[in-house]
């Protein structure tokens, strides 16, 4: 530490008002050090709150007009500048243990008969003070140099004591699909991109005089002043991604929680605020919500609904619905396909929307369960139904981005579709297009396995990812089911295009064409112009009981 004392000039501040006494201090320390001064205490909270330069160093003496040393070592308490070393310069040696108390770091006598000395307690209480300020750095996350947890709340405190009376905000964000990005560059590449986030989150943050911190892998914690609308924020940081490093698979997630009561304990508006962070689904549109009160009591239930699970899988409480798809090529319309939709009836809660559910599920690991009851269910249902002499129609079954990591997914339907004597041309699986963002090579062996085995592959939700076409040239699969959202914009004229180019793409690739969130007739007319061959939404139909679409089946036995 030596060595670069030498090397770089510290500055020091003097607060003196003896003239004589400056001087002396100048000749003693002034070939090693810059010193500046002030005659009271007054004059150096100025120096200390305007000056440019860091001080290294305080010498104060405590005999001064206007303010003295002890008002002084008083009053920058109220200051963030109390970490500065200071040492005390008096005649006075009663005052030392008074002064240490106060905050002073080393006391020196005067006259200033020891030049020796005092260079030496100098240099010695600047070295701690920076080999402080260099412990201090393990109070940053070492990849991304953002506040780790504990340092961040540390400063949310500080913010608040300094700032009691300005509307404030706690948010987190999740970089949501993270891991794909590990998997596809890996972690040089991976540990770049998240630096960069980081420095982004700073820049934008700082426009709010905010902080940023890490608080785990991919989630990061804001705290700055109250923001009117974050939908800028997300779309930035879509484009910003794109734009440096082509990536469009990533979702950002952003939990607010706005502060109206700065007695509430860090960890806890955290907590809340990554409470609504993630009760976004995968599939939301939606990428940022606001904590309120209910969301406490939604976090109550979604952890009993997980603590629920098994059993209410062990005691069928689960129902699967079909959903009919109708073929729309010829005047005459029938059913040419079903989904499968999973219904929850709980013993004490009744209906839980498949929005809550689903969502937790998979945030919990859980959804492989639930897909595979389902599975069987629907496969069994269609074994039924051929044996009652229902001639059955094919049925879309939903696979999860979690499931097409299992390398045993093959297997498993594969032994199903034995186990029922149910001809695997009879199930389509769909899989979502953000779920083909994960490891490209195994998705691809998965798939070629599965159709080689006679299942039909579905693109499901497509155009709510972020490589649509990418998807398309690399991904081998039969149907494409356009996104509802595109279905419900169908108003707006450059949407209408995007569903016709979709259309175009469909015929070029020689694969059917699915639009699904259908409600109206003008919808139906329009997509049946551009080529749509299959229509499934509530203008045909809504999800069924399997009774109900048993019965459907039924009355539609010439059509098929």
């Amino acid at each position: 530490m030596s060595n670069i004392i030498n090397q770089i000039k510290r500055t020091i501040l003097v607060v003196e008002d003896e003239i004589i006494n400056q001087e002396i201090l100048k000749e003693i320390l002034g070939s090693q050090y810059d010193i500046i001064t002030a005659t009271n205490g007054l004059e150096a909270i100025h120096e200390l709150t305007t000056s440019i330069r860091p001080i290294s160093l305080i010498m104060l003496d405590l005999n001064m007009p206007t303010m003295d040393g002890i008002e002084f070592l008083n009053k920058i308490k109220e200051y963030n500048i109390k970490s500065i070393p200071i040492i005390v310069i008096t005649s006075e040696a009663d005052m030392e243990l008074s002064s240490l108390e106060l905050g002073a770091t080393d006391f020196i006598k005067k006259p200033y008969d020891m030049p020796e000395i005092i260079k030496a307690r100098v240099n010695k209480a600047i070295e701690l003070f920076e080999n402080k300020l260099i412990i201090s750095q393990a109070e940053r996350d070492e990849l991304t140099q953002v506040y780790n947890k504990n340092f961040f709340k540390e400063y949310v405190k500080k913010l608040d004591e300094y700032n009691p009376n300005i509307d404030m905000d706690l948010n987190v964000l999740d970089i949501e699909n993270f891991q794909i990005i590990n998997e596809i560059y890996g972690k040089e590449k991976s540990d770049e991109i998240i630096k960069y986030i980081a420095d982004e989150l700073k820049r934008y943050v700082k426009k709010f005089d905010g902080i940023v911190g890490r608080l785990e892998e991919d989630y990061f914690i804001m705290y700055h002043k109250h923001i009117e609308n974050y939908a800028n924020l997300i779309k930035e940081f879509y484009a910003l991604l794109e734009e440096k490093y082509g990536i469009t698979g990533v979702n950002f997630k952003l939990g607010i929680y706005e502060i109206k009561d700065k007695d509430i304990e860090t960890d806890i508006r955290i907590n809340r605020a990554k409470l609504v962070c993630d009760h976004i689904s995968n599939t939301s549109q939606t990428h940022y919500l606001v904590y309120n009160d209910s969301d406490q009591k939604d976090s109550l239930l979604h952890e009993q609904l997980v603590y629920d699970f098994p059993t209410s899988l062990k005691n069928r409480e689960f129902s699967i619905y079909y959903q009919p798809k109708y073929n729309v090529e010829k005047d005459k319309y029938y059913i040419s396909s079903s989904e499968a939709l999973v219904r929850w009836n709980h013993s004490k809660y009744g209906m839980i929307s498949p929005g809550i559910f689903i969502g937790l599920l998979e945030e919990r690991g859980l959804i492989r369960e639930l897909d595979k009851y389902v599975w069987e269910e629907a496969i069994k249902d269609l074994a039924t139904w051929k044996r009652e002499g229902i001639k059955i129609v094919p049925v879309s079954l939903n696979v999860s981005r979690i499931d097409l990591l299992d390398d045993s997914i093959v297997s498993i339907f594969a032994d199903l579709v034995k186990k029922y004597d149910v001809d695997s041309k009879y199930i389509y699986l769909e899989i979502t297009e953000s779920a083909c963002n994960n490891n490209m090579n195994q998705l691809i062996n998965t798939i070629e396995k599965l159709r080689a085995l006679g299942f039909k592959i579905e693109i499901d939700d497509f155009g709510a990812g972020y490589s649509s076409l990418n998807v398309l040239t690399t991904i081998p699969f039969d149907v494409l089911k356009l996104d509802m959202l595109f279905v419900r914009g169908m108003a707006n004229n450059k949407t209408l295009k995007m569903i016709e180019i979709v259309a175009e793409i469909a015929k070029y690739l020689d694969v059917v064409l699915v639009a699904e969130g259908v409600e109206t007739l003008d919808q139906l007319n329009q997509l049946r112009e551009y080529g749509y061959q299959v229509i499934q939404g509530y203008y045909f139909s809504k999800p069924l009981k399997k009774e109900e679409f048993y019965n459907l089946l039924g009355g539609k036995n010439d059509n098929n």
